[in-house]
């Protein structure tokens, strides 16, 4: 059993060019949401769409864990989410209809359900949560697990109890913790269908990290509906130490970056740069960036470090914790 039932919309079966590219990575927004519940003392499960087949998995994951809160939370982390295709809004509103069923309050977050609340509030979501959500998300599920007066919460949106409009409580937070969160909760999904489609369709084992939240250009994309202009970083020593478990626990042998824009502070890329080398050989990488931002300094110490070349995993590349 679990009091709170985390889920996502992306299944990567009803996504047919990204089924052809077979590039998967775990929902880490998602995954970050656990672990600040879970810190916070409230048992939670996580059910992961990617491979599952949604329906009927989700059918029985309620029938095992019988939650009193489902939470369909998005990657803010992955653009491919972020951009929400009419499969994923199908996908979400079919699954708070079968979470409604069974009598769980339902919350979601994600930059569709912030832009369209009336979509998910009408196939019954309770509750829509905008901005960064974390502690949001960890004060309304302790409100509700202790039947207690719900009080305003910044960003939450949901249908007035008076005369059935849409009442939201702006501004949407911000989450100035989150940097000093626990790692994203892995543990809570089945990594290995990861690992199996990307060494058989590439040979090699890559998954994702975020070393920032959010960009303070004004593009009218990527972090808006969620962080809008507002950027932190984690300590450099903190991602270099989570590349190197990755690495040495899961045999990861490439890492994506799903920040908005890689590392603006060219201090913390020194700091980073040297905290890798301390760990031993390198990652090799990619990350999203400005080509403004791309000084010959700069370069030389984002990819100096990770030149080596992704090799096919051997046949006990990794070890479990």
């Amino acid at each position: 059993m679990a009091d709170v039932l985390l889920t996502h919309s992306f299944h990567l079966a009803h996504d047919a060019k990204q089924f052809r590219k077979m590039q998967p990575y775990p929902p880490l927004g998602t995954l970050y949401a656990a672990a600040a519940l879970r810190s916070a003392g409230i048992s939670v499960a996580v059910f992961d769409t990617m491979f599952a087949e949604p329906i009927s998995g989700f059918r029985s994951a309620l029938e095992a864990r019988r939650p009193k809160i489902v939470v369909i939370y998005e990657d803010d982390f992955n653009f491919v989410t972020k951009m929400c295709l009419a499969h994923m809004r199908d996908l979400a509103n079919r699954l708070s209809v079968m979470a409604s069923s069974v009598g769980a309050t339902v919350i979601a977050h994600g930059s569709d359900a912030s832009d369209h609340p009336k979509e998910y509030l009408d196939y019954g979501v309770d509750f829509i949560l905008n901005g960064e959500v974390e502690q949001s998300l960890t004060d309304l599920c302790g409100t509700i697990l202790q039947a207690r007066q719900l009080r305003p919460i910044p960003g939450l949106v949901r249908f007035s109890t008076e005369d059935g409009s849409l009442d939201s409580a702006l501004p949407a937070p911000t989450n100035p913790s989150w940097a000093t969160l626990p790692r994203a909760a892995r543990d809570l999904i089945d990594i290995e269908p990861y690992r199996r489609a990307w060494v058989e369709e590439h040979s090699y084992f890559s998954t994702n990290v975020v070393a920032s939240r959010g960009c303070p250009y004004r593009c009218n994309w990527c972090a808006k509906p969620i962080s809008a202009n507002r950027f932190q970083l984690r300590a450099a020593e903190e991602v270099a130490a989570e590349i190197h478990e990755l690495k040495t626990l899961f045999g990861v042998e490439h890492i994506w970056f799903g920040d908005d824009v890689f590392a603006l502070d060219r201090h913390w890329v020194e700091e980073f740069a040297a905290a890798v080398e301390s760990h031993g050989e390198a990652v090799p990488f990619k990350i999203q960036s400005r080509a403004d931002l791309m000084s010959e300094t700069t370069v030389a110490l984002r990819f100096g470090w990770a030149s080596s070349p992704v090799r096919r995993p051997s046949s006990t590349p990794w070890k479990r914790a």
